[in-house]
């Protein structure tokens, strides 16, 4: 009886967004046209939704912050997830803020200056992230959100 529950539950899960830890696929909900330019609004919502890897749409619940009214998206221990690495082979992204969808692309930051700043800005939105002594941090990445090309 479990197997046969498994059988339709789990392609059910496969065909909407992410549940809690749980990636899902295409992300649903009213796409936004509008450039966006300055992204503070998103600082009201402790977590988003990232859809991926637009030719078989893998989607997560992770966290975000801005700076200089910019959109980020932290990953930590980045090389044990697979998201970081579809984004890296293709940056086309989906985000669902609010229930509404934005379609950009992300890009991993790379500049030394730029990460120590972000470092503080995703530490003044998260605080418990701020107290963690720098020996104690995983290893973390930063992709900026941008417009698509």
């Amino acid at each position: 009886m479990s197997k046969l529950i498994l059988l339709f539950v789990l392609p059910a899960l496969a065909a909407c967004g992410p549940i809690g830890r749980f990636p899902g696929g295409p992300l649903r909900g009213e796409v936004v046209t509008d450039p966006v330019t300055d992204w503070s609004f998103t600082e009201e919502y402790q977590t988003i939704e990232v859809e991926t890897r637009p030719s078989f749409p893998h989607s997560i619940t992770t966290v975000c912050f801005t700076h200089a009214g910019q959109l980020y998206i932290p990953s930590r221990n980045p090389r044990e997830k697979r998201w970081p690495r579809y984004v890296l082979d293709d940056p086309r992204i989906r985000l669902r803020i609010g229930g509404q969808i934005y379609e950009r692309r992300a890009v991993r930051v790379s500049d030394t200056l730029e990460f120590k700043e972000l470092l503080g800005a995703l530490g003044r939105k998260y605080k418990r992230l701020q107290r963690a002594h720098s020996s104690q941090r995983p290893e973390l990445w930063f992709f900026r959100v941008e417009p698509r090309a």
